[in-house]
């Protein structure tokens, strides 16, 4: 009976030793990857970034600054002088400006195609109001009918129906989702968005 008990415990003591090992190179194994995962954006000292999106990041706004002007008189002048300066040099915009344009172009030739019907809503919506804007022979011949229509499809216009306007069934929720339903700004008094909470980063 002796021996069995001390084969148990020697069976016992191994597999703690055995469990105490993985979970050493599990934690081990954590460490070396996130230090691995921190050294891809950041190599070198005090965590300075060296990754090609802080490297690009840095020469645009390193060309943005005017170096002769004193920060301690002309701040505005230090840190933007020379984007002002070359922003459309020699029709050359600056790298915001022309990802700005590219953003545009884009834009406008989603807008511009033809309306298919399979479109989202703000999309679809996009298309209708900027491809009846540059319809100009429709607006001429239009005569503000299609804008008389959105009035009367919004509830009316009190100065216009007097009397007539249906005060009593007319609500402001149901104005503005009215105006969210026909692509029209809505958000007039109060508006809902998402942002993340970066401070819960730091906490």
């Amino acid at each position: 009976m002796p021996e069995l008990t001390s084969e148990k415990d020697n069976s016992r003591k191994w597999w703690l030793v055995w469990v105490i090992l993985v979970i050493l190179i599990i934690v081990i194994g954590t460490f070396v990857g996130a230090y691995y995962i921190y050294h891809l954006n950041f190599n070198g000292t005090d965590g300075v970034c060296f990754s090609t999106d802080c490297l690009q990041s840095t020469i645009e706004i390193r060309s943005s600054i005017d170096e002769t002007q004193d920060p301690c008189v002309d701040f505005y002048q230090f840190t933007c002088g020379n984007f002002i300066a070359n922003a459309y040099k020699n029709n050359n915009p600056s790298p915001y400006f022309a990802q700005v344009n590219r953003n545009v172009d884009k834009f406008k030739a989603i807008i511009s195609e033809p309306i298919r019907g399979d479109e989202s809503t703000p999309v679809l919506l996009q298309k209708r109001f900027y491809q009846a804007c540059m319809n100009e022979t429709a607006i001429d011949e239009d005569e503000n009918n299609t804008f008389e229509d959105l009035i009367e499809q919004l509830g009316g216009w009190p100065l216009l129906k007097g009397s007539k306007w249906p005060e009593n069934t007319t609500t402001l929720a149901g104005f503005l989702t009215k105006c969210k339903e026909l692509g029209l700004p809505f958000q007039w008094l109060f508006r809902v968005e998402h942002q993340h909470d970066w401070g819960q980063l730091f906490r």
